[in-house]
């Protein structure tokens, strides 16, 4: 998740930076229909909620992002700023 979420990989991935300009917290349901993730939590997990409860826990041990109280959003502790972002 920190991947996702890092500079590097937010100045190159137009759909997730689309989401942030949107909000700067995300449904964490979201990220289960991303390959990398479903390849990760698809084997061994076989409910949404079981799937979002590993995400939850990978998250709550990242120095970068946290989640909502709810723990169905996430977001980045720093935000990270769209201006730097080469659009060409």
């Amino acid at each position: 998740m920190n991947f996702y979420f890092g500079d590097s990989n937010l100045s190159k991935d137009k759909f997730l930076r689309e989401k942030l300009r949107e909000s700067t917290q995300m449904a964490l349901s979201l990220f289960l229909e991303f390959n990398r993730v479903k390849s990760i939590v698809g084997v061994g997990f076989s409910g949404d909620a079981e799937k979002l409860n590993l995400l939850q826990q990978a998250i709550s041990k990242s120095n970068i992002l946290k989640l909502s109280k709810c723990k169905t959003k996430l977001k980045r502790r720093i935000p990270f700023s769209l201006k730097n972002v080469d659009t060409d």
